[in-house]
């Protein structure tokens, strides 16, 4: 079952000390996915404005407990774009992000598949993952996915989700796979 935390959760999460049936200290860690400039063209605009604010929240608690950040970015590995470094790839400016939070560029749309996330966990004994960002219907239930493979707990913050606005993105991933399949022959 998927489990959806409001950020008021991720507070006292953060604040705990253990599990109780198990006796593990919580070792949390935020991820921010793929909420670049070039994907905010397909993103709900009405999800977008609530999810900043709680992403927003989400990024103040962790910077303040000084727990790790990681902020997932994305281009594909057939077309290149966006191009890592451009404009279009960057992160959107709304959020509070630091110089000090990790990032991890990503080709899949687990953010653990083929990048060295998983190992930066394990190396911060984090044991523990809050997710948000972008787009909720692929790339954050995804790493929600390739995260529970890993052992994680593994939660979804509430209203910090963005969804795809399936009416303004012109290409299906039917077409999208022909256009790669074409590129092999």
């Amino acid at each position: 079952m998927t489990k959806i935390l409001t950020p008021f959760v991720i507070l006292a999460l953060c604040m705990s000390v253990s599990f109780a049936e198990e006796e593990k200290p919580i070792r949390p860690a935020l991820i921010v996915i793929d909420l670049q400039n070039d994907f905010r063209k397909y993103m709900d605009e009405s999800d977008l404005k609530s999810a900043k604010t709680y992403i927003n929240y989400a990024l103040d608690i962790f910077h303040k407990k000084e727990l790790p950040v990681f902020v997932v970015e994305h281009t594909d590995k057939w077309t290149g774009e966006p191009e890592p470094r451009s404009e279009g790839f960057q992160t959107i400016s709304e959020l509070e992000l630091r110089d000090s939070d990790a990032r991890i560029t990503k080709n899949y749309g687990n953010s653990f598949r083929e990048t060295d996330l998983g190992t930066r966990l394990k190396e911060l004994n984090v044991n523990t993952v809050f997710l948000c960002g972008f787009a909720a219907d692929g790339c954050v239930i995804s790493t929600y996915h390739g995260a529970v493979d890993r052992d994680l707990n593994t939660f979804l913050i509430e209203n910090a989700l963005v969804s795809s606005d399936h009416k303004k993105r012109p290409e299906s991933r039917t077409s999208s796979i022909q256009c790669r399949f074409r590129r092999c022959i």
